[in-house]
């Protein structure tokens, strides 16, 4: 779920939030209802979302993290996500290496 609350001086905060009801920051991982783990980052607009890289050119060293953008999170997106312990993406990460 995204909510967007008015804050002072007319300017927009963005509050991403996951099924839980958690809050999403840039840096942290998402869970998808699949089972895909996705890091997110910040845009330069203040939008969160996840690489729109291809991860094989990453691992082949074609292509940098965000390299080719990010694809910002919608709010329909995020309806079954929830964010994941670090410690819960590195073991997962291992077991794809």
């Amino acid at each position: 779920m995204v909510t967007i609350r008015e804050i002072e001086k007319g300017i927009w905060d963005k509050e991403y939030m996951d099924k839980n009801g958690d809050v999403i920051n840039a840096d942290d991982y998402i869970k998808y209802p699949s089972g895909r783990i996705e890091r997110v980052y910040l845009t330069e607009d203040g939008c969160l979302g996840t690489d729109a890289t291809n991860p094989d050119w990453i691992k082949s060293g074609r292509a940098v993290p965000c390299e080719y953008g990010i694809y910002p999170f919608s709010a329909e997106e995020l309806i079954d996500c929830e964010v994941i312990p670090r410690a819960e993406y590195e073991e997962a990460h291992e077991e794809n290496r």
